[in-house]
């Protein structure tokens, strides 16, 4: 199972989320109150919390800009989505300007790669399909998969790693463009204990890799909600402004180390694609 190695929580008011949005060609980019200890060009997974709602979405990104706290100026991190997560970070964007709803989501789905084997067994034939789980949710799972599996088609999820060995029935919801939906029918009590601890494992690891802000952001907060109260473990540190990535490519790009004394003289947000 590979994770993301570093971590930024990002709870902000519906109204500083829409603030902290840039139109960045077709990425789109935020720009988040604070200072972390993240260097420009760090790949790091935003956990963006929405407003309100039971849960929010994990999404990729690359440093881009820093700028530290100064003459009347709060501190910033400026990050781009990469390719995976554009269309998750435009509905962000999208439901913070109140032009898209979030119904439907009611769970946390974790990031994961964690290889697995399906088994299906159509018209008694069985068949075995390998594939990867990359994000799990109490109720359900995504895969990534190059084989056809038909809607509402019953397989078997087993796997083995690091975390253990376990496995679960689960119905395929839908199967488009090398993606699987998977949702788990727990056909036995065993299955779901199984499945709880693979999730708690995962959540586990996700938080010992979650970067706190530093000092001076915490009195930055004017734009932060509290941590919704069902996650409110995962957080260390409840209600803190966190930082955003953004971006669409792989190919990281340029990199803004921005001054104070620069800040002062202009007065105005620094936009990356200015440069």
């Amino acid at each position: 199972m590979t994770l993301p190695e570093k971590i930024v929580e990002v709870h902000l008011s519906r109204a500083a989320l829409r603030d902290g949005f840039r139109e960045a060609g077709e990425e789109g980019a935020l720009v988040i109150p604070g200072l972390y200890d993240l260097s420009l060009g760090a790949a790091v997974d935003l956990r963006i919390g929405l407003e309100g709602q039971p849960c929010g979405m994990f999404l990729e990104g690359v440093v881009q800009s820093r700028r530290p706290a100064g003459a009347g100026t709060r501190s910033g991190l400026g990050v781009r989505f990469l390719r995976s997560s554009v269309e998750a970070g435009r509905f962000v964007a999208q439901w913070a300007h109140g032009q898209r709803e979030a119904s439907g989501r009611h769970e946390w789905r974790y990031p994961v790669e964690l290889s697995v084997i399906l088994v299906t067994s159509p018209r008694g034939s069985t068949r075995i399909y390998p594939c990867t789980l990359v994000d799990v949710s109490m109720r359900g799972a995504r895969a990534s998969i190059n084989h056809r599996i038909e809607p509402d088609s019953e397989v078997r999820c087993e796997w083995r790693s690091e975390f253990g060995n376990g496995a679960v029935t689960s119905r395929a919801i839908w199967n488009a463009h090398g993606g699987l939906g998977l949702k788990h029918v727990f056909n036995r009590p065993e299955e779901r204990v199984a499945w709880e601890q693979l999730l708690a494992k995962v959540r586990s690891t996700l938080r010992e890799r979650v970067v706190l802000p530093l000092p001076d952001t915490a009195r930055l907060s004017s734009g932060a909600v509290p941590v919704l109260g069902r996650e409110r473990g995962f957080t260390p540190t409840p209600g803190a402004v966190s930082p955003v990535a953004v971006g669409v490519n792989k190919v990281i790009p340029k990199l803004v180390e921005i001054s104070v004394a620069e800040t002062k003289a202009t007065r105005k947000r620094h936009d990356p694609r200015s440069e």
